[in-house]
């Protein structure tokens, strides 16, 4: 066992609750932005709902009809919605998970825990370019 300074175990309790408060924040905000992402993409002819982190998210057009003008535009709106709320998620999680078990238990694994989520978002951010392959927002322009 190594010796730890005077008042260690509260500085590291404080910490993990500000870990968890702080995590909560990104995923509650990501989460949100998801499922109004979701539903704005079973409703293509209402009003597109996703949210970031301003909350007033409902443009003055639906995804009918920015598809209808520009399908470029309309991919790639749904691409960013998706991929950007799940990373957000991701954020929080990673912090409730630090907060949670990591600093409280002073475990090197959550090294892995950490490295884990980061391996979800390149997944996701993947199986999101994948499915948008043919409009892919890096397609060379040469």
């Amino acid at each position: 066992m190594h010796a730890f300074s005077p008042g260690l175990e509260l500085r590291l309790r404080i910490a993990s609750l500000l870990c968890i408060v702080g995590g909560c924040v990104p995923f509650v905000v990501g989460t949100y932005s998801f499922v109004t992402f979701v539903n704005s993409s079973l409703n293509p002819n209402e009003l597109w709902t996703m949210t970031g982190f301003n909350f007033e998210g409902i443009y003055t057009f639906s995804y009918a009809e920015l598809a209808a003008f520009n399908d470029q535009a309309a991919r790639t709106l749904r691409q960013i919605s998706h991929v950007g709320s799940v990373n957000l998620m991701l954020t929080g999680f990673t912090l409730v998970l630090l907060g949670a078990f990591g600093l409280p238990n002073k475990l090197k694994v959550f090294w892995f825990w950490g490295l884990a989520g980061a391996s979800w978002v390149g997944l996701n951010d993947l199986a999101a370019v994948r499915h948008q392959a043919s409009y892919s927002l890096w397609r060379p322009t040469v």
